[in-house]
């Protein structure tokens, strides 16, 4: 199958014709070598398509790497968010702790001023 446009016709590379290797880049570099090769037919040298090959890989690379910057980013937005939920519920448990001290405190600063007789009240 070819498609035509405006850089001239192109036939793509099948997956199955790219040869396997165990290297980590291997796929890469035989996917290059094939635009490469590719790219003639279309007008270009095969330093610009291998360039082209190198940028692709590149924005792959970056679009992983972003990806996995997204990913860790969350997982510490989510470890943040609960330390923060922690600390609120400690705040809380101490804010109501001395509320209740101030009440009680309260009502025995009440019972004790009731407890007080005025001297103008006693007999």
């Amino acid at each position: 199958m070819t498609y035509g446009g405006l850089m001239g016709s192109y036939t793509p590379t099948p997956l199955a014709n790219m040869n396997k290797t165990s290297s980590l880049f291997g796929s890469f570099n035989n996917a290059a070598t094939n635009a490469a090769t590719n790219a003639t037919t279309q007008g270009l040298t095969k330093g610009q398509a291998t360039l082209g090959g190198i940028t692709a890989g590149l924005q792959a690379l970056e679009l992983g790497l972003g990806i996995w910057n997204q990913i860790e980013s969350t997982k510490l937005a989510n470890k943040q968010l609960a330390l923060s939920q922690e600390q609120l519920k400690k705040e809380n448990e101490r804010w109501e702790a001395r509320e209740n001290e101030r009440k009680e405190n309260n009502k025995a600063i009440a019972q004790s001023a009731n407890a007080f007789i005025l001297p103008t009240e006693r007999d």
